[in-house]
């Protein structure tokens, strides 16, 4: 079909397609990668933030959970997809980045060019967004200190689940609340309202753009930074943190924990130990082994 085969693929056909794992330490290399893959945790709490109970629609809980199926369902489909092209294409030649194998005056170089900077330009501002939101918290926590905080008059026991914030108290800078606004604490107390002001706004999304930008202007390797960052904070985000959530927000209240609770509670810090040991054994490998696809 091309009058030029690229001499990748002229390698692969020697080298053949293999469709199972050729040793352990191969797929503990690939391991992290996977988890970078499936992570997209820090946008739930946006999103239940926007979801309202409906008739048709069901409850929250009902909501995020058919949201959650269909996102892990059409990631997967477009991951074996393209995983299997690349494969079936190249053989175990293939590397990190399976563009970059296909002759650059192609028709399948050209799209799929074009499908990663439609992915970048949707999918940066969902990472953005979380992530602006974490460093707005650390930062006001930081500057206000958490005990100063916690002695203000607007954090209180919950009394009146009507009462509305006062807006006047607010800053006149203040454009949004960060996506973690609403949630409770372990004491029971209303939720902090975290601001952020218009001049924080636009200095941590700077930052973050720039931060961003000059990682992808100096690093060469795109599976490394996929293994590193599944390594760490996707470990994070996807294992420990909602693990030590559950185990410590699932507490006693009237009467002992059910069944259904202690194992929810003790699996969460399943979860976590779980979390602890993928981080440390995958960035070793990543690091001492090498990182791959």
């Amino acid at each position: 079909m091309m009058s030029r085969q690229s001499p990748h693929v002229k390698r692969a056909v020697a080298e053949g397609v293999h469709w199972g794992p050729l040793s352990f330490s191969g797929t503990l290399r690939s391991f992290p990668v996977f988890v970078f893959a499936y992570t997209c945790h820090q946008n739930m709490f946006a999103i239940i933030n926007e979801l309202k109970a409906h008739e048709t629609s069901g409850s929250q809980t009902r909501q995020s959970n058919i949201i959650i199926r269909n996102a892990i369902a059409t990631a997967c489909t477009s991951y074996l997809v393209v995983g299997l092209c690349g494969y079936i294409s190249f053989g175990s030649k293939v590397t990190g980045n399976i563009v970059a194998m296909y002759p650059t005056d192609s028709i399948s170089s050209l799209i799929g060019r074009l499908c990663i900077v439609i992915m970048v330009s949707l999918s940066f501002p969902l990472q953005c967004h979380p992530c602006r939101g974490s460093i707005n918290h650390i930062i006001y926590f930081i500057s206000n200190g958490i005990h100063d905080i916690k002695s203000q008059s607007g954090y209180q026991q919950i009394e009146d689940m009507g009462e509305e914030v006062n807006v006047e108290e607010v800053d006149e800078s203040f454009i949004t609340t960060t996506p973690m606004e609403g949630a409770h604490d372990t004491d029971g107390h209303d939720p902090m309202i975290v601001p952020l002001s218009k001049r924080n706004f636009y200095i941590i999304t700077t930052f973050i753009v720039v931060l961003a930008y000059l990682v992808a202007i100096t690093v060469t390797s795109l599976e490394h930074v996929l293994a590193f960052v599944g390594s760490t904070g996707s470990t994070s985000i996807s294992f420990i943190l909602p693990g030590l959530f559950g185990y410590m927000l699932i507490q006693r209240t009237d009467g002992p924990l059910d069944k259904l609770e202690r194992f929810c509670k003790y699996g969460g810090l399943a979860l976590s130990i779980w979390g602890v040991v993928v981080m440390v054994v995958c960035l070793g490998a990543t690091i001492f082994l090498g990182a791959t696809h």
